[in-house]
């Protein structure tokens, strides 16, 4: 009887760690728990949870966390991003953008990333493209824990050098310190903590990469190794390969705004997922401006954002919780807000660490210094309190708002038979949320369109930035590479850009490179004057397949090396005229094409001897022709070149 009872103690006990796996929390906060998540595996299939549509428009989930995966360990090779993004892996190579004419991109990084995110059909050991411009660190082996030192990097050898300015190079970075001029190698660092930037305006930047016109929610995805990626659902596909049955099977590709490639999830590497809002963005997309930490016994616990102070997930009372705040004992955190936010929320209580013990008061203090929210003393994990959305409190100023999260451990008031001091006030501040103006967020991620295209680096919009409308495709046209890109269009029939290029005294040729993908784009026309003279006017051509189409060229006069002026007017027949604009470029040769020959190069023919000899009497192109005598004849060899003359010698 013994026997039978323990085996059906354990069978209970399994099928309730298994129907508890998943837990979600939907937008009416409604909390449901279930075994499995069902369908997750086809941009058009319905994934569900215990019955309920993940994306129901009515009540949609907004945290789904997977009980099975332990809280990650601080990784110790990563980088991590304004906003709070991670991705696990080492940087190995840097690349300016220009290495390929065909295609402007903005500086980036290499990085081998530890996850496997490449198409399980096209496996490959490529790095991935990793954008510069929202870098907060680069870790190769961390020294500091989650402290971020502005201007500062740690060498392996020991030691750390603040610096002014950074500059990066293919293998490592220059640093300009008081000192001078420093260089390192990747191998010789740690760490390197970027200057500090400003997280709001990191925030508008990535939103005009993600939801251009702020049409879809944004997601955050945490993996089990402690990576983070923030995309948008206009960035996100669920896949399947093998049995679109299985969970092992499933993918869901994402492209983070700083990521130039996209990235193919593994569903069985994720601990959980968040959206939200792009106007009511989680608070702890920053850190705080100014934190006051007043301890008894719990020194060395400090604040930690998306763990409680001790390092865990969240989890007050049976609640649990992906984002906020941990601290500990008497702690006030003051967040500096947008100019245009208009209402902070959170919820809060002691986490579940503190079991029925712990006791502190909890408060929200406007900018004002006015108390806008504040708790009875809290004694135990026994309750989760909800501020509701609080206004926040215009300063009258140009000085940006905030608010102040304050826990007060209340050692002289604290109730009689309660923890004396901060022991055991273990609080957590879940679920912070900041309620931005919609309106001016979105005139504010529109303002620089023309800056947050590569291809358009170096051009003028002369009519106005605000006629210029960008949109999310997804770029399927090379199946071991998909991608998201940003197209763009006018939102007028015409628009004018100028620019100056540089020229060489050999350049012949200047080419655009761009094209439209049939699906989503009427005909554009473009017109191109060089130093006022019309060179033409071209249809913006179609990519078909995984090629690119041939560039719009025209030719150059000739002339020294000097900078040429170009206008470009951009004429668009319908409101659907999108095209991908990859760049301008000048040349000596027609792209596509390789000069073997040149019928100036004498020097060729001399070193040719008796064998080789140019002929005028029947060339099949231009004046002369190359005669080849019997026998060999050793030439300067092209590089990469092994092309037999196969026809027309």
């Amino acid at each position: 009887m013994s026997l039978t009872l323990s085996v059906a103690a354990c069978v209970f006990a399994d099928a309730a760690v298994a129907a508890d796996r998943w837990v979600a929390r939907l937008a009416n906060g409604e909390v449901v728990h279930a075994a499995d998540i069902e369908e997750w595996n086809d941009p058009k299939a319905n994934p569900r949870i215990a019955g309920r549509g993940l994306h129901d428009q009515g009540n949609p989930v907004v945290s789904l966390i997977d009980l099975e995966s332990a809280t990650a360990d601080r990784p110790t090779t990563y980088l991590e991003f304004v906003g709070g993004d991670r991705l696990i892996g080492e940087v190995v190579g840097y690349r300016q953008g220009s290495e390929t004419p065909y295609e402007a991109l903005p500086p980036h990084l290499l990085v081998r990333t530890t996850a496997d995110f490449q198409p399980p059909d096209f496996p490959s050991d490529n790095p991935t493209r990793v954008t510069t411009k929202w870098l907060r660190k680069v870790v190769w082996n961390a020294v500091t824990g989650t402290r971020y030192v502005p201007a500062t990097a740690w060498l392996s050898s020991g030691g750390q050098v603040a610096f002014r300015g950074l500059r990066w190079t293919d293998q490592g970075i220059a640093l300009l310190t008081e000192s001078g001029l420093r260089s390192y190698s990747f191998a010789e660092l740690a760490e390197l903590h970027l200057p500090q930037s400003d997280a709001w305006a990191a925030y508008e930047d990535q939103l005009a990469t993600l939801t251009p016109k702020l049409e879809s929610k944004l997601l955050q995805i945490e993996s089990r190794d402690g990576g983070r990626l923030t995309t948008s659902m206009e960035r996100f596909q669920a896949r399947h390969w093998g049995d679109k049955k299985r969970p092992e099977s499933w993918l869901q590709i994402v492209q983070p705004a700083w990521s130039l490639n996209a990235l193919w999830v593994r569903f069985s590497t994720v601990a959980g997922w968040l959206w939200f809002n792009p106007a009511e963005p989680p608070l702890s997309w920053c850190d705080p401006s100014r934190v006051e930490h007043q301890a008894v016994f719990g020194g060395g616990w400090s604040w930690q954002r998306d763990r409680s102070s001790i390092g865990e997930r969240f989890l007050i009372v049976d609640q649990h919780f992906q984002r906020g705040f941990g601290v500990h004992g008497s702690t006030d955190l003051t967040f500096a807000l947008p100019t245009y936010a208009r209402d902070v929320r959170t919820r809060c209580g002691l986490d579940i660490a503190a079991a029925d013990g712990g006791c502190v008061k909890l408060s929200v203090i406007a900018s004002d210094g006015r108390e806008q929210f504040a708790t009875d003393p809290l004694i135990g994990s026994t309750r989760v309190l909800d501020t509701n959305w609080l206004p926040v409190a215009a300063t009258g100023t140009d000085t940006p708002p905030s608010i102040t999260f304050r826990s007060d451990m209340l050692a002289k008031d604290s109730p009689r038979g309660t923890d004396p001091f901060d022991i055991r006030d273990v609080v957590d501040w879940v679920d912070p949320q900041v309620r931005l103006d919609r309106d001016v967020l979105l005139s504010r991620i529109t303002q620089g369109d023309i800056e947050r295209l590569p291809g358009l680096q170096g051009w003028t919009h002369l009519n106005n930035n605000a006629d210029l409308e960008t949109r999310v495709w997804f770029d399927e046209s090379e199946s071991r590479d998909p991608q998201y890109r940003l197209l763009w269009s006018t939102k007028h029939p015409y628009a004018l850009f100028s620019r100056s290029l540089r020229v060489t005294a050999t350049d012949r040729w200047i080419s655009l490179i761009a094209s439209r993908f049939e699906k989503s784009s009427q005909p554009t026309q473009l017109q191109l004057k060089i130093d006022g003279q019309s060179a033409g006017e071209f249809e913006v051509p179609i990519r078909y397949g995984p090629i690119d189409p041939l560039p719009i060229t025209v030719p150059l006069p000739p002339g020294p090396a000097r900078t040429v002026h170009l206008e470009l007017t951009v004429y668009s027949p319908g409101p659907d005229c999108w095209w991908d604009w990859r760049g301008v470029m000048a040349s000596a040769d027609l792209p596509g094409i390789m000069t073997l020959y040149d019928e100036s190069a004498t020097d060729l023919l001399a070193e040719a001897g008796d064998r080789l000899h140019a002929d005028g009497s029947a060339p099949f192109a231009g004046r002369q022709s190359l005669r080849v005598e019997v026998g060999r004849v050793d030439l300067p060899q092209v590089e990469t070149l092994t092309a037999p003359i196969v026809d027309l010698p």
